[in-house]
C-alpha cells in the first residue's frame, strides 16, 4: 500500500520514487502534499537548520533559520561555530548584519552595522589556575580601510553588561581577557557606516581558552576594577580627571585600543 502518491516519481520532494514519504517530511492526501516539520529534529526540505525545537534565539529559531548575529536576540552560538582543538571560529558573510546595536564609547565618530556572538567560558582566571580569553576579528578578504573593524567585549547580560574591551578602526584585533567563567558577548562593527557598494564586510571570528604565555599581541591585557572605572569615567565624560595618568597617555599614545 503506498504511503504516499504525489502524483510524479521526482526525488527530493517529499514522497520518494516508490510512494513512501522521505526524511523528515509529512504527507496527507491524494495526491499527496509533503511539507516539513520545523523541531522535530530532521534538516529536510529548505530547512537551513533544525534543533528539535520551536525556541528563538538558541542558535536555530523556530522557522529553522540559524541566528544570524544581528543582535542580543540571536546572537551567534558556540553550535554554529567551528570547532578544532579548543578554537571557536565563526565566519560572517558578507551583508550578513545591516543594524548597530553594541555600545562603542571607544570610538568617536559611531559605527556601521555590527554582529555579536555570545561565547561562554569555562576556565577560572589566571589567579585561580584557570585561561585567558582570547578573543579575534579579521576581514580575511581584504585591509581597506573603508572595512575596518571595531571589536568590543562585554559581560553579560547582552546590551547592558560591563564593557571589558573595545578597539577601534584596523583590519585585524586580538584582545587577551582574563576573566573569570561566564557569558561573554563579542561585538564586531564595521567602522564607517555600510553603504550600498561597501557593506558588512566578510569578518573572521575567533574565541578561544589559552594559557597566560600566549597572551601577547595588540589588545592584550587582564582586566582590573581600574579598567572597568576609566570605562565608566569616560562613560560620564569625566575621564580627565581620573586619577591614572599613566593609563592616560597610553589611551592618547595608542587611542584605537581603549581597554
Amino acid at each position: 500500500m503506498e504511503a504516499c502518491d504525489d502524483g510524479n516519481t521526482a526525488p527530493n520532494d517529499g514522497c520518494d520514487p516508490s510512494c513512501t514519504p522521505e526524511s523528515g517530511y509529512y504527507c496527507t492526501g491524494v495526491p499527496s502534499a509533503c511539507v516539513t516539520q520545523c523541531g522535530d529534529g530532521i534538516l529536510a526540505g529548505t530547512e537551513v537548520c533544525d534543533d528539535g525545537n520551536m525556541i528563538d534565539g538558541d542558535g536555530c529559531s523556530s522557522t529553522c533559520v540559524p541566528n544570524s548575529g544581528e543582535s542580543c536576540a540571536e546572537p551567534l552560538l558556540p553550535m554554529q561555530a567551528t570547532v578544532v582543538n579548543g578554537q571557536y571560529t565563526w565566519n560572517v558573510a558578507t551583508g550578513s548584519v545591516g543594524s548597530a546595536d553594541g555600545d562603542w564609547y571607544c570610538d568617536p565618530n559611531g559605527t556601521g552595522p555590527d554582529v555579536v556572538v555570545k561565547y561562554t567560558k569555562t576556565s577560572d582566571t589566571l589567579a585561580n589556575g584557570g585561561s585567558l580569553l582570547h578573543v579575534k576579528a579579521d576581514t580575511p578578504a581584504t585591509t581597506t580601510t573603508t572595512y575596518y573593524l571595531n571589536l568590543a567585549v562585554t559581560a553579560g547580560p547582552c546590551g547592558t553588561g560591563q564593557s571589558l574591551k573595545c578597539n577601534w578602526y584596523k583590519d585585524n584585533w586580538d584582545a587577551y581577557l582574563d576573566v573569570p567563567p561566564g557569558d561573554y558577548y563579542i561585538w564586531v562593527a564595521k567602522n564607517s557606516a555600510a553603504t550600498a557598494s561597501a557593506m558588512f564586510p566578510q569578518v573572521t571570528i575567533v574565541a578561544e581558552e589559552v594559557a597566560a604565555g600566549m597572551g601577547e599581541g595588540e589588545g592584550a591585557s587582564p582586566v582590573h576594577v581600574r579598567e572597568l572605572e576609566l570605562h565608566a569615567a569616560r562613560r560620564r565624560g569625566t575621564a580627565a580627571h581620573v586619577d591614572d595618568r599613566g593609563r592616560r597617555d597610553q589611551l592618547v599614545r595608542h587611542g584605537r585600543d581603549l581597554g
